[in-house]
This record gives structure tokens, sequence and C-alpha cells, in this order.
């Protein structure tokens, strides 16, 4: 989708011009560089299955290289880890990145000395999962900090260049592999008026999920911004606001079919929750709090719950069984990127 014409009703695709009753924009959001070319173009963002897989990829290659590489200070960039952004995203994958360290890198690389891979997670504001309550982010960095991941709160990262990463405080780390997880921003959508973007991108609506300036078009999920005069920060861009969203304005478009009364979006929190590693979570649902074994073995039956076909499920549950009590997965292949 490029651009949006409401005085034709129209909206312009890669495909041609669709026209339209209603439009619900659902485009989703990008990761967001705050205008950062260097570290747009060096590092790696995390945000679609690509990104997942080049990511992947670019790990092992880097471990490779790390082998063949003679001289120490170069085997330390090609080592080293550097996470920016300290939300649910860096959290976890500065734990799984932990937990390959212990259990993987001295199996499949016999050669590599472990304490050269050194994990950094770098974080703009003073604490981690800032969503979340300040005894989760407590629980949360205390268990990185044993799991030996270096913690680097209160910091900015300014550039990022020849394999060198700066920080505001002049302190340079060389890494080789960085991974921004810093936030995200709405995906540009051409003829939205400008007035009716705000923060981050994000299209502004109201409690019915209408683009503000703009009739029979509305925006959900992380597209969206409610500005309802009490929420200037909008939800959470999580998948359960953009359900919910989805829920409300199919109802409230089937009962202005209908002449019927429409209702207004209320977001219903049904609980946050992060994975650190092994045996390791926080999860926040209702008024409870809790860390540990049980907040991890909740993360995975939520998720369990979200895989498709009973089939599916089982062969997940069996293979993630496996893996907890094996160690060892069957695959490291370095795909063709």
């Amino acid at each position: 989708m490029k651009t949006v014409d409401t005085k034709e009703k129209m909206v312009t695709t890669t495909f041609g011009n669709v026209h339209y009753d209603y439009l619900v924009l659902a485009a989703g959001a990008q990761t967001n560089f705050f205008g950062n070319k260097n570290v747009e173009h060096n590092a790696l963002a995390m945000k679609t299955v690509t990104d997942a897989m080049k990511l992947r990829n670019t790990l092992l290659s880097n471990l490779e290289q790390a082998e063949t590489e003679d001289r120490d200070e170069e085997r330390k960039a090609w080592m080293n880890i550097v996470i920016v952004g300290g939300g649910p995203s860096g959290v976890e994958i500065a734990g799984a990145l932990a937990d390959m360290k212990r259990t993987v890198l001295r199996h499949d690389y016999p050669d590599l000395d472990p304490k050269l891979f050194n994990i950094h997670l770098i974080n703009s504001r003073d604490r981690l999962l800032a969503s979340m309550d300040t005894a989760s982010s407590e629980r949360a960095e205390k268990d990185l900090r044993l799991m030996g991941v270096d913690l680097m709160l209160g910091q900015r990262v300014v550039d990022y260049k020849d394999n060198k990463v700066a920080l505001e405080d002049g302190t340079v780390i060389p890494a080789r592999t960085v991974i921004w997880v810093s936030g995200i921003r709405g995906v540009a959508i051409g003829g939205i008026p400008e007035e009716s973007i705000g923060r981050g991108g994000r299209i502004l609506v109201d409690r019915f999920n209408e683009v503000k300036g703009m009739e029979n078009v509305y925006a959900i999920g992380d597209l969206s911004l409610v500005d309802d005069g009490d929420n200037h920060q909008g939800h959470p861009q999580l998948a359960q606001v953009a359900i919910q969203q989805a829920k409300n304005l199919a109802h409230n478009l089937i009962n202005r079919e209908r002449g019927k009364g429409q209702k207004p979006f209320v977001y219903r929190n049904l609980g946050t929750m992060a994975t650190i590693g092994r045996k390791k979570a926080v999860a926040e649902i209702g008024g409870l709090k809790f860390g540990g074994l049980a907040a991890w073995l909740l993360w995975l039956l939520v998720h369990l719950r979200s895989i498709l076909g009973v089939r599916n499920k089982t062969m997940a549950l069996i293979n993630w069984t496996w893996n907890y009590f094996n160690y060892k997965q069957s695959l490291r292949l370095i795909l063709d990127r």
C-alpha cells in the first residue's frame, strides 16, 4: 500500500488502485533507528522472520570467523555482542545468548574461549522492562547479571561504524554484531495528514479507532495511537491491543451498517510477560507479579496455546522437551542470505 485518497475513497497499492467504503489501516510498525544512518546500515534489526534468520546466520558466521582469527583484538570483536534496547525483546535476546554461551559454545566451538563471548545490553533508561513494575525490572536485571550479561543502563548509543559502537559518554565497544531493538515506529503511508500523525509515526485515532481528520478511515494495532485525552502515550504496541481493537472495530462497523450504536475501545490488559532464560522469566497478570520457574512455565504455555493445530502443538511440545534435556540442536546451518 502506497497512498490514501479520501476524496476518491481509493488506495494506491503495488498491484493497482482499490476503492473502499471503509478503510482499516493495520500496516504495523518498523524498526526505529532515530535517524542514525550508520546504525540503520550496520546494525541488525529484529522485527521480522527474515531479520531473525539474518541474525542467526550472522551469529554463527561470526563465531566461525573468530575460530580462524589469530589476532586477539579482532577475535574479541567477532565475539562481542551488543544489544541496544532494554525492552522485552532485548531482555529475551540477551538471555537466549547467555544460555547459548553456557550450553552451546563449548560444544560447537571448543577452540573458542567462552570468556571472550561478551554480551552487552545497552539501554537509554535507568532500568530494563520500563513497561513493567520495578520489581520485575529488578528481577530481570539480577537474573541477567547472574547469567553473565553486561548491563549498561542509562547509556545511549550515538554511532556504530567501523565495527565500533560509540556511546554518549565516550565509551567505545568493538563489536561486529549489534542487535538494534531500541524502538519501533509506525509504517509511513502517503495521504495521511501531518496533523493525524503522532508520536513515533503512529496515526492518531479516537476511541472508536477512526483516524482524526479523516472520514471512514480507521487504524488499529501498532500503527495506531489512541488519543483519548487520558492516555497521551497510547496503548502498548502488543498483539493483544491489536486483537482487541480489531474485534471492537468489527462490531462497530457491523452496528454502523445496521444503524445501531457503537462502543468505544477500552483496552483490557491481560498481563505482560518476558522470558529471560532457561527457567527464568517475569510475569505480571492482574495484581500478581512473579518470576522464576512458574513465570517461565506460564510463558511456555501461553506460546504453546498460540500455535495452530493439535499436531503442531504436540510436535512443538515434544521438541521443547527434547531440547530442554538434550541441549543439542539438530541443525545449525548457515543459510544463504
